[in-house]
């Protein structure tokens, strides 16, 4: 209803536009014809941080991952690696801080966090032409019927059934939205 009145594109561009900041969405954008598409911001990688506090709750923060560079893999490994010594602790819970968590790719951070997820099947695009699911285990994160797009060659693992809360805001984009889906719907 909001554009009924609309005469072109242009008018249909002004009412998304309008709706986006009703919404208050500050990570999507919508360009009127002929308007190029806003610069993305540069990424610079932050290590995640993890602890395990003293009440037995293991805490990870992700932050932006520059998933272009030719450390990501490193990164994911890296963050793999954090989180399979922090679960040999054996965490009662988790609190997965997505609020600062940016990249281009969320494959590198699902691969990472595979023993966190209920996978295999984690997630999918989907389209007007169907669905291409997203396939997480031991490691390694793929489109289904694909290749692994990043393989972090881990040793079989236990999953972590236990809870998880997941805390999402602002800083939450791209990558960090894909964590947030592979996380939804878990039984704890």
């Amino acid at each position: 209803h909001l554009s009924s009145g609309a005469q072109d594109a242009t008018d249909v561009a002004w009412t998304m536009r309008g709706l986006m900041q009703a919404v208050r969405d500050g990570h999507g954008w919508f360009a009127l014809p002929g308007e190029p598409a806003p610069a993305r911001r540069a990424l610079a990688t932050r290590a995640p941080e993890l602890e395990l506090r003293s009440d037995g709750i293991a805490v990870l923060r992700l932050h932006a991952v520059d998933t272009a560079s030719a450390t990501a893999l490193e990164w994911a490994a890296s963050l793999h690696d954090g989180i399979a010594a922090v679960a040999a602790r054996h965490p009662r819970g988790w609190i997965i801080d997505l609020r600062d968590h940016d990249g281009d790719s969320p494959w590198p951070s699902l691969a990472a966090l595979s023993t966190l997820l209920e996978g295999p099947a984690v997630g999918a695009f989907v389209s007007r032409r169907g669905s291409q699911g997203w396939i997480v285990e031991r490691g390694a994160a793929r489109i289904a019927g694909g290749p692994a797009l990043v393989d972090l060659q881990a040793p079989p693992e236990p999953d972590f059934r236990g809870p998880i809360a997941v805390l999402l805001g602002p800083g939450t984009r791209d990558a960090g939205e894909d964590v947030a889906v592979a996380l939804r719907g878990r039984a704890d």
